[in-house]
């Protein structure tokens, strides 16, 4: 992300998500932060998202943050693409939400989340549309149940460090 949104109170409020959507949430519904499981599927996300908006991957310092996640309650996409009829989990990554909701629709994938989040499911967990052998979590800051928890490593460092 850019540093200006590296601080540790976004980092994992998912805010963004919630004001201008995401591929597994639609606008204006919910909170969701995305992580990836290894720092190499991390860049290759986030390169995806440069170009995507036209950002030169070099043109801005970025900031990557480990994040320890405690999840009870998480939908693994695979297996639950499984028990849906008719829908292809390739087909399901490489959906253009964007253009979707630019026809005011939301998109099966925005849908899928928005289900999961009205079901009180943390979470889901998907194949990387980036490099299908890495896999990303989604989570849902404001449905963490009793016992779970999403925190920032070097939480304290990272407050030192990143301008307020």
């Amino acid at each position: 992300m850019e540093p200006k949104w590296a601080h540790p109170k976004y980092l994992i409020a998912g805010v963004g998500t919630r004001i201008h959507g995401s591929r597994w949430m639609p606008r204006g519904v919910a909170s969701a932060v995305y992580a990836a499981s290894t720092e190499a599927i991390a860049l290759k996300e986030a390169r995806h998202n440069f170009s995507r908006y036209g950002i030169q991957p070099r043109q801005k310092p970025r900031v990557l943050v480990e994040v320890d996640l405690r999840l009870s309650a998480v939908v693994a996409l695979p297996a639950l693409v499984e028990a849906l009829p008719g829908i292809v989990l390739a087909e399901l990554l490489a959906e253009s939400w964007e253009a979707v909701n630019d026809r005011d629709s939301e998109s099966l994938s925005q849908a899928l989340g928005r289900c999961l989040w009205d079901l009180g499911y943390e979470g889901l967990r998907v194949t990387s549309a980036r490099d299908a052998r890495g896999q990303n979590l989604v989570w849902f800051p404001d449905r963490l149940r009793p016992g779970s928890s999403a925190s920032i490593c070097g939480e304290e460092e990272l407050n030192r460090w990143i301008a307020t």
